[in-house]
């Protein structure tokens, strides 16, 4: 049987190459720490385990299309408290960030078409780009540097006529760079000058140890409504 041509270009991910020799190593008796797995040391709230166990609803049944109402209202509130006020009607959900992510690279990518995206990057990036028969223009970073990207000579030039997006992990994942507010608002203007899509991928948003403000691309949608993407996910907060 015969795959096709775009998921023939995904390859395999890094992560499923390398499970062999953890499982090889760890039958060895090595210690292996799982640096590949965003999975934070915190504890998921009682709450959650609470609802479940009570869960007493006789027929599982679709949710509304939008998503439940009643979780919405609860993201609304959460980025009112954050000064970000969104109407319900731009909150979407999903089963998690993945999905999320995978469903808006297919509403913004077409054949041919190229997203930038600072590297080194999460690899499923690579498969959910591919699959859209898009291809990744890497925005290359280095150590010595601190995987620093965020400078208009570095990016504005990668732009061309097949580029529809921009992508970026704020806070970086794997390598831990965060945005300041000025570097937000250039890849806001870089968006809005190029009439590109600007998806802030923020998952470990909350993941911050200096008592700093959160920061969200969230902040400039009233000022790019049409370029700006927001994902979220509480898989790495509880």
């Amino acid at each position: 049987m015969k795959f096709s041509s775009k998921v023939e270009k995904c390859g395999q991910s890094p992560m499923r190459k390398f499970h062999p020799y953890a499982v090889a190593a760890k039958a060895r008796g090595i210690k292996v720490y799982h640096l590949n797995i965003g999975q934070p040391d915190v504890q998921t709230p009682p709450a959650f385990f609470e609802a479940i166990r009570k869960f007493e609803q006789p027929v599982l049944e679709y949710a509304p299309s939008p998503g439940i109402p009643e979780l919405i209202d609860a993201i609304k509130g959460y980025y009112d408290k954050l000064d970000m006020h969104f109407d319900k009607s731009e909150i979407y959900i999903t089963t998690g960030g993945s999905e999320a992510l995978a469903i808006t690279l297919q509403c913004i990518l077409d054949d041919g078409d190229e997203i930038l995206i600072p590297e080194p990057f999460y690899p499923n990036y690579n498969t959910m780009v591919r699959t859209c028969g898009a291809s990744i223009t890497p925005i290359p970073t280095c150590p010595e540097e601190g995987y620093h990207y965020a400078e208009r000579a570095k990016i504005e030039p990668l732009i061309n006529a097949h580029t529809r997006a921009i992508m970026v992990t704020n806070p970086g994942n794997p390598t831990g760079v965060v945005l300041t507010d000025d570097e937000m608002k250039m890849l806001v203007d870089l968006a809005k000058k190029h009439d590109l899509f600007l998806v802030g991928d923020e998952a470990y948003r909350e993941f911050v140890y200096g008592g700093e403000p959160l920061q969200s691309f969230g902040s400039f949608a009233e000022e790019a409504p049409e370029n700006i993407v927001v994902i979220d996910t509480v898989s790495k907060r509880f």
